[in-house]
């Protein structure tokens, strides 16, 4: 007969595990720990990295805007230059007529002015010399002409017995 006895480990005590049993468990849990760091790094690093995206988006509009503003306001600035220019040059032609009405003695009278660029190129006739003299002093008394000269010498003609002086003047604008 064989006898089976069931019931020897009840008395025993339950063997420990070890260290060493419980080292798997262990590197297991400190794996796992790791691997959950790591992933919430790489997420808090992901949302980082989204928010400096988002941020160098917003600064890239904004310097986009910033250049089309100071382009608008260069072309603001040449457009007050251009409406300056033509303000300061809107009453030449009157304050011209006004300087060759005042300089022009009785015995002189014009017969071709013309503005190119700051030169007023004047042809004019007289009865004598002394009156375009007079005229040249004139003219240079006057607050807008700088400079007055001949362009070409004064050439006489008789017409009906009476000497006619054409000349023409070159006068340089302030």
């Amino acid at each position: 007969m064989i006898e089976i006895n069931l019931l020897t480990s009840i008395g025993e005590k339950p063997k420990q595990k070890g260290l060493k049993d419980n080292f798997w468990i262990i590197l297991l849990l400190v794996v796992l720990f790791e691997v959950a760091v790591m992933f919430g790094v790489s997420a808090f690093e992901k949302s980082k990295i989204k928010h400096l995206e988002e941020k160098r988006n917003y600064l890239s509009n904004l310097s986009t805007k910033i250049k089309a503003i100071q382009n608008d306001q260069q072309k603001a600035n040449q457009l007050i230059n251009t409406i300056s220019k033509l303000e300061h040059g809107k009453n030449l032609p009157i304050e011209i007529l006004y300087a060759l009405s005042d300089a022009l003695p009785n015995n002189v009278w014009l017969t071709r002015v013309e503005k190119q660029a700051n030169t007023l190129n004047i042809s004019a006739s007289s009865l004598d010399i002394d009156s375009i003299s007079i005229f040249m002093n004139n003219l240079l008394s006057q607050k807008i002409i700088k400079d007055v000269r001949f362009n070409q010498g004064v050439t006489k003609t008789n017409d009906q017995k009476q000497n006619i002086y054409q000349f023409t003047l070159i006068c340089e604008l302030r």
